[in-house]
């Protein structure tokens, strides 16, 4: 009896402990977005999509065309050939470059800013729409979602020995539009990603592609 007396007590004791300090935070997931490109004829726009499980279900069918109808001079939609799963919610305010699902299986981009009591699953958003209407135009429209494709070096340090020879490559990145330069030939060369050491030194390899630099510091001892 006073063995259950004591754990009756310690149990008390503990519940009043947690409304007093708090039960445990459960850390929440971070929700990263995923980059992506939309493009409409000429005209290209970047994008995201949502980290939910619409947005994921539709990544997977990327990159993707669709030929999207027109609807109430506001935007563009799609009916898909399957069901998504869906977190319908009322959005009141819809913003021009939305990307939403109406019901189950309609994809639908919005051009136009405006007011509305309908329930949607926010899916993504292009992050620009300046100029999107008129990419549009009247009437169907041919879009194209693709994943952003993400740049970046191999290697962003190296360490070498001179005469040693070693290939780093920007990934992403179309091989034949990027331009290579060594900061100081006589400590190492670079031809195509593939750096050479010369001597002791350091030297930075840098990677242009589409006026951007990326660059790989390199210890040559």
């Amino acid at each position: 009896m006073q063995n259950s007396y004591k754990k009756s007590c310690t149990i008390a004791l503990l519940f009043i402990l947690l409304l007093a300090f708090g039960f445990p935070a459960v850390k929440a997931r971070a929700e990263k977005p995923t980059a992506i490109i939309i493009d409409i004829g000429n005209n290209s726009f970047e994008g995201v999509f949502y980290d939910n499980e619409t947005a994921r279900e539709l990544l997977k069918l990327m990159p993707k065309k669709f030929t999207m109808s027109e609807l109430n001079g506001n935007e563009k939609y799609k009916y898909l050939s399957k069901d998504f799963p869906t977190n319908e919610r009322r959005v009141n305010k819809i913003k021009a470059g939305d990307i939403m699902l109406y019901g189950l299986d309609c994809l639908v981009v919005f051009y136009k800013s405006f007011t509305t009591s309908y329930e949607y699953t926010p899916v993504g958003r292009i992050m620009n729409p300046n100029g999107l209407q008129k990419a549009l135009g009247e009437g169907q429209a041919t879009i194209k979602f693709s994943k952003k494709n993400t740049i970046k070096l191999t290697r962003k340090s190296l360490t070498l020995k001179p005469g040693q020879s070693k290939a780093i490559r920007l990934k992403g990145a179309k091989a034949e539009k990027v331009r290579w330069k060594s900061s100081n030939k006589r400590v190492a060369t670079v031809s195509k990603g593939k750096i050479k050491a010369k001597k002791a030194g350091k030297v930075t390899i840098t990677a242009t592609y589409k006026n951007k630099k990326y660059k790989c510091k390199v210890t040559i001892r």
